[in-house]
């Protein structure tokens, strides 16, 4: 049985957050899509993303979020996120391989961590039977998507210059393939434990991998969440102060309910640095877009994603510092201009003036560009630093 948590129309809470402005960070003409940000050690700003050219062209009744062509690339900022360089730079591109979802993590002593996972292309007459645990499909009527294996990559410099990518593999499981979109955690000891999802018999199952290296090495760890009736994806890991270890999931029920109903949040908890995970618990906040996590100067934990359901936008919630209060926390809605669902994939940093800065993509109903857009919002009420920001979502 899963945990259900109360219905959203029972929160009583204060909204603790202020919208101050959306600004865009990054807009080209391609497809710009799925951010992250993080604050390196010397205080630059790094917004990572997914870049690949616009297909509208190609695929004109439904976009994709495959592409053979797509790489990972950055932007930085050396003023709080006032301007942005004019250009990206590439974080990780194959030759071969589409690279999907890069996300960043800042480790207590200045290491960055990038993660991703790639995709194949393939015709369609080269492949005979499609395989699900490697999320095979037909795009186009002439393509075969294929999902080959997710990554690490390491900057000791700050993001200057990376290490050549780790693949993070599960030999016990006999799956080279798997997908990554969320934050590690970095334990008391140093080790990180990475969310991943894959692939298994009819469901998609959120694992996690462990590295006793600092990244340089992964293996298994542990399965956070499984079940016959729903896939869970995208998870995405969160440390709070006491050190329980937070997996928010992205769930899709397999089950016929109303469509708006499709996609809950479940939230698992590890209180043995992610040995063992908690029954999944469902809560009625509802999104087809991954959740994010940022502990707060304050010492509340800002959770935010995608809103994918009429309004369509970017929303937030404000949690206690052990995020026990996702029961009664009122929804903030920061954005409901969008034209579509195609948008959110947020990630937060707060500034050096408290103020927060959450990035997400977007578009615009007059051209339908994917961007890299932001919203800036300031905490009401903020109480007394307890430890001070981990730019990395909290996750450390």
């Amino acid at each position: 049985m899963y945990g259900v948590a109360k219905d959203r129309s029972e929160t009583t809470n204060m909204k603790r957050l202020q919208k101050l402005k959306d600004m865009m960070i990054y807009k080209d003409g391609q497809y710009n899509c799925f951010p992250n940000i993080v604050r390196n050690g010397e205080g630059r700003l790094i917004v990572a993303f997914r870049q690949a050219p616009d297909r509208s062209l190609l695929f004109p009744a439904k976009h994709t979020h495959v592409d053979a062509a797509s790489k990972a690339v950055y932007v930085t900022s050396d003023d709080e996120g006032q301007s942005w360089s004019p250009e990206p730079s590439v974080l990780y591109e194959d030759f071969c391989l589409g690279v999907q979802d890069p996300c960043l993590n800042v480790l207590r002593d200045g290491t960055l961590i990038a993660t991703f996972f790639t995709w194949q292309v393939l015709l369609k007459e080269d492949v005979d039977v499609l395989n699900p645990q490697r999320y095979e499909a037909i795009i186009g009527d002439r393509w075969v998507r294929r999902l080959c294996w997710a990554c690490s990559m390491r900057s000791t410099d700050g993001g200057a210059t990376w290490e050549e990518p780790v693949r993070i593999t599960d030999h016990d499981r006999g799956l080279p393939s798997r997908n990554i979109r969320g934050n590690l955690v970095e334990l008391d000891n140093g080790d990180l434990v990475l969310p991943l999802y894959i692939r298994e018999a009819d469901s998609s199952v959120a694992i996690a991998a462990i590295s006793r290296d600092r990244g340089q090495s992964w293996e298994p760890h542990s399965t956070i969440a499984s079940s016959p009736e729903r896939y869970f994806h995208e998870p995405n890991l969160y440390r709070t102060d006491s050190g329980k270890l937070i997996a928010f999931l992205r769930s899709t029920d397999l089950r016929p309910v109303p469509d708006d109903r499709k996609h809950p949040l479940f939230v698992c908890e590890s209180f043995d640095n992610g040995a063992t995970w908690s029954t999944p618990r469902e809560y009625a906040i509802y999104s087809h877009s991954p959740f994010h996590l940022l502990r707060l100067n304050s010492g509340r934990v800002l959770l935010t994603y995608g809103h994918r359901i009429a309004p369509y936008g970017i929303r937030a919630y404000m949690l206690d510092s052990e995020c026990s209060d996702l029961d009664t926390s009122e929804e903030i809605v920061l954005r409901s201009d969008a034209p579509g669902t195609d948008i959110g994939y947020t990630s937060s940093v707060q500034l050096s003036n408290d103020d927060i800065m959450i990035v997400y993509y977007y578009y615009d109903e007059h051209d339908r560009k994917r961007y890299i857009a932001g919203t800036l919002c300031r905490e009401l009420g903020g109480g007394t630093d307890v430890g001070g920001a981990h730019e990395n979502g909290g996750n450390q």
